[in-house]
């Protein structure tokens, strides 16, 4: 997008990286500021990261943006990307970077597959040092992982990225109990949601990333990001030394000491780690010292290792060998039908036969028939019978498709319970007393999760789905570990609910982008984004209705309860923050909402305001052009004031 371009005195040449919050740009600096030039020294070039450009207007990612300036600019250490300054362009801000010239570490371990252990050590103190400066300054990265991690051809370690990094002396943007930064290398208290992380949570992630160079394996790897939150909370890992034997047990040691689930039992600090990397190196070094002196050793100085065979030996080997030979005394020849063991043979034949004929006519089908049947299954219930009957005749078997069976089976139990559970729930008759062959625990562990979710206290279901799950989906008993499949059922959902927001809002910022109506594929996601509309108008009394209007209209439906979940979260977050405004109110906050838009319109050197401007218009022109009189009124208002031809022109784009 900025390529060619110039922004303030930098040259934009490439573009070398883009997410959803920004893209980053290498520039070469063209203008004449000595000081600058005295710290960029003989290379001109920078890396530039701009907000992306349907974000420019969202309070939320700016704050995000100016939280990493701020923790960056306490932070300079030759292990750790240093900022030189920021800017903005048409109102776009940005922020100007040291360049790395040199490759992720993510992309190297695509083509090297895994490190070898010294060059890990060498990585990982370098990183240590970087860790303690950052915790030293009480910033706690949070997102630690090879993709942060730059190397330059000089072997060189750049820590990057403290876009969601937390200064424990400030307020955190993120609420509680949310879970930041990427799930394979996240540690145990962050899986959990906890409120307050420390800097150990940093070394959890060192570990797995140190874990990953000397092995070019993750110490849990799953297929959802619930299954690995529970992995980090609860799960066993394979030792590296039982992946790769060849490293030094020193090292082995303290990679697991670094995954430990508790964090007071993790080293004491990144300094820690870094002295004991140090000692490891020592260690290894005088031991290939003194490897090196005894492969050097004289041989008559090297004890012996064998021995020669002495006569005693010799005579007993012979014994061995031989054996005494006698004379064998002849025995008369009788045919072998008339011997004893020919009629026992043919007496354990016929028996065999029979045997082999009755297990064969009781036989289970073989596991390619099972599976041919769950895979021609026509409903439900056959499909579950037909999973059932492969888990009680293969269930025992280790291989990926027996796991693919299990995992087809928990989810089908987990949905008939699921079900059976809410028709429970939304009768309070039958919802106080558990059925004689329920677990009574679980059973009042599940009502209790249910009821926070609908009264939109999601953080808190959560703990209670992953005690559940943690508590009762390994039991060796069906019956009792169903709970906890029930579980891992909500916490997938969960997981599902918090990407259907963020699509919701990508539909708006999409629509806000190229100036048209939220295009939506249903019903439900058509009256979602209409209440997140009249929430960014600042309409909470409409917001609530409509989200209000969503939720009866799912009702007690299971399969989308997802839905009723999201609008209940919007409910219960408008009514705690009491800021629902007062039907009368709503005249003059539209008046005040056109007022703002018409003086975005006039902002002629803002193209990114006079957007914003149009946007709001319409906004209002579409969500109130059948409300009462007076509401309706100024939603025509809003459309004369778009459909005006200056108001129309479009802006140009940065």
């Amino acid at each position: 997008m900025f390529v060619g371009q110039t922004i303030n005195q930098f040259l934009i040449e490439k573009e070398l990286g883009s997410g959803a919050m920004g893209s980053v740009y290498r520039a070469k600096y063209i203008g004449d500021d000595r000081r600058f030039l005295k710290e960029l020294g003989s290379n001109l070039a920078v890396a530039l990261k701009v907000i992306a450009f349907g974000l420019s207007g969202n309070e939320g990612a700016i704050a995000r943006f100016e939280r990493e300036v701020k923790i960056l600019k306490q932070l300079r250490h030759p292990h750790i990307v240093q900022l030189y300054g920021t800017g903005r362009y048409r109102q776009t801000p940005f922020f100007v970077m040291e360049y790395i010239k040199g490759s992720s570490l993510d992309r190297i371990l695509t083509t090297r597959t895994k490190i070898h252990w010294e060059d890990t050590i060498e990585l990982s103190k370098q990183l240590c040092l970087a860790l303690q400066h950052a915790h030293e300054k009480g910033i706690i990265h949070r997102d630690l992982k090879p993709s942060n991690l730059m190397i330059t051809q000089e072997n060189e370690l750049k820590l990057t990225d403290f876009g969601i990094a937390k200064d424990v002396d400030l307020t955190a943007l993120t609420g509680a109990n949310n879970t930041i930064g990427t799930a394979a290398y996240m540690s145990p208290e962050q899986c959990r949601g906890e409120k307050e992380l420390t800097s150990k949570s940093d070394l959890y992630s060192l570990g797995v990333v140190m874990y990953e160079l000397v092995t070019g394996k993750k110490p849990f790897v799953a297929e959802s990001a619930v299954d690995l939150f529970l992995l980090h909370v609860n799960g066993e890992f394979v030792r590296p030394s039982r992946l790769v034997p060849e490293i030094p047990i020193w090292l082995d040691t303290l990679i697991c000491q670094l995954l430990e689930k508790q964090p007071n039992d993790r080293p004491r600090d990144a300094q820690t780690v870094h002295d004991a990397l140090e000692k490891i190196e020592e260690k290894i070094s005088a031991q290939q010292s003194v490897g090196a002196d005894i492969a050097n050793a004289r041989a008559v100085d090297r004890v012996p290792i064998n021995h020669q065979l002495d006569e005693k030996d010799r005579e007993a080997g012979r014994l061995i060998q031989s054996g005494k030979r006698g004379k064998k005394r002849r025995k008369k020849n009788i045919p072998f039908y008339r011997k004893g063991w020919f009629s026992l043979v043919v007496a354990i034949v016929f028996f065999t036969g029979i045997i082999i004929g009755i297990l064969t006519l009781f036989a289970p089908d073989r596991p390619e028939k099972m599976l041919q049947k769950i895979e021609m299954a026509k409903s439900a219930a056959s499909k579950l019978r037909a999973l059932e009957n492969y888990i009680d005749h293969y269930g025992n078997r280790e291989d990926s498709t027996t796991e693919s069976v299990w995992v087809q089976y928990r989810r089908e139990v987990a949905i008939i319970l699921e079900k059976a559970m809410l028709n429970r729930y939304n009768h309070p008759a039958m919802r106080e007393k558990a059925e004689a062959d329920y677990v009574q625990e679980a059973y009042e562990k599940l009502m209790k999760a249910l009821t926070e979710e609908n009264d939109g206290n999601i953080d808190t279901a959560r703990k209670i789905w992953m005690e559940l799950d943690s508590d009762y989906s390994n039991n060796s008993d069906r019956k009792i570990a169903r709970w906890g499949w029930l579980a891992h059922l909500r916490l997938e959902s969960l997981v599902e609910l918090t990407a259907t927001e963020t699509k919701l809002k990508k539909i708006l910022i999409d629509a806000y982008v190229d100036e048209v109506e939220p295009e939506t594929s249903n019903s439900f996601e058509h009256s979602a984004v209409t209440a997140l509309r009249f929430e960014d108008i600042g309409d909470t009394f409409a917001a609530v209705k409509k989200w209000e209007s969503l939720a009866k209209e799912i009702g007690n439906s299971a399969e989308n309860r997802i839905w009723l979940l999201l609008a209940k979260i919007h409910v219960h977050s408008i009514n705690s923050l009491k800021t629902v405004i007062a039907p009368e109110d709503r005249i003059d906050l539209l008046k005040s909402r056109i007022n703002q838009a018409k003086e975005w319109l006039k902002d002629s050197a803002n193209p990114v305001q006079r957007r914003q401007g149009r946007n709001l218009l319409r906004t209002i022109s579409i969500l109130y052009e059948h409300e009462p009189k007076e509401l309706a009124q100024l939603s025509k208002q809003a459309a004369t004031i778009l459909n005006d031809p200056k108001a129309k022109e479009k802006s140009k784009s940065p």
